[in-house]
């Protein structure tokens, strides 16, 4: 039996991940979201007749707000004697209506400001604080595996190959967010723990047919094949959440730290 917790567990990948997991009645699964009342994707699940196993519990749980974070660390906690084997971090701020201005496009400083520290205090700040609020529990765990959904727009080298330069802010936190999974790895590689940061690909989180989807995404698809052209274009759910875990549990300790695509290829060796 192994504990999972995922963080951002309301709808999408994160949804993708419960779904999976839970699969196996072994497992015990923890799905945190912010506003657990609002998640009704996720509630219709865990309610469902097809929810045989009834090992998802369900825990509020806000990266903007560190009292959020410790008390659903301790929550989970209070249900496992202390201990967690996997922690999962889906949650992030993803969209914003200012997403395909460029930094020399903002309308004002300040607005600009205020983006970049939104984007910055959910997607680092937050990511930091959950990895420390649930590492007593994971040193107790058994298998110490750490794995945060990421973003190949957080490369530099994707930059500056596609000269793509919308969602800046979104880019610009990923960047940073890359940087604390290699220090955590290397903070925790010692203790035998795995840390990785994996781009889970163009997912199909939309609704509506494969033309449609592609039309929405038209511009970063063509981006993202001149960065890597083995790109096989938007993925389902499933698919995704199946390479994830499949990494995660694959890579040993000398391997923490890897920053990876969904499909195994390092961020900086896809050319």
């Amino acid at each position: 039996m192994l504990s999972y917790a995922v963080v951002g567990a309301s709808r999408g990948i994160g949804l993708g991940f419960i779904r999976k997991l839970s699969s196996d009645p072994a497992n015990k699964v923890f799905a945190l979201a912010r506003n657990p009342s609002k998640a009704t994707e996720l509630i219709k699940f865990v309610e469902s007749v097809d929810n045989k196993h009834k090992n998802v519990t369900i825990i509020e749980m806000d990266l903007n707000d560190l009292t959020s974070i410790k008390n659903a660390s301790k929550q989970v906690a209070s249900a496992t004697d202390g201990t967690l084997d996997v922690l999962i971090n889906n949650g992030a701020l993803l969209h914003q209506e200012r997403n395909r201005l460029s930094l020399s496009k903002y309308p004002d400083e300040e607005t600009l400001e205020n983006d970049l520290l939104a984007f910055y205090k959910t997607n680092v700040i937050g990511v930091t604080h959950t990895i420390n609020a649930f590492l007593p529990l994971l040193r107790a765990g058994k298998t110490k595996r750490i794995l945060i959904v990421t973003s190949s727009m957080g490369s530099p080298e994707f930059a500056r190959t596609t000269q793509y330069v919308e969602a800046p802010c979104y880019s610009i936190s990923k960047s940073a967010l890359n940087m604390v999974i290699v220090k955590f790895a290397a903070a925790l590689r010692d203790e035998g723990f795995v840390v990785l940061g994996v781009s889970p690909g163009l997912v199909k989180t939309l609704p509506g047919s494969a033309d449609i989807v592609d039309k929405i995404y038209g511009g970063i698809v063509a981006k993202l094949r001149n960065y890597n052209p083995n790109f096989e274009g938007v993925v389902s759910i499933e698919d995704s959440v199946e390479r994830q875990l499949s990494l995660l549990h694959k890579l040993t300790p000398e391997e923490s730290g890897a920053l990876i695509h969904s499909n195994g290829e390092n961020f900086n060796e896809v050319h």
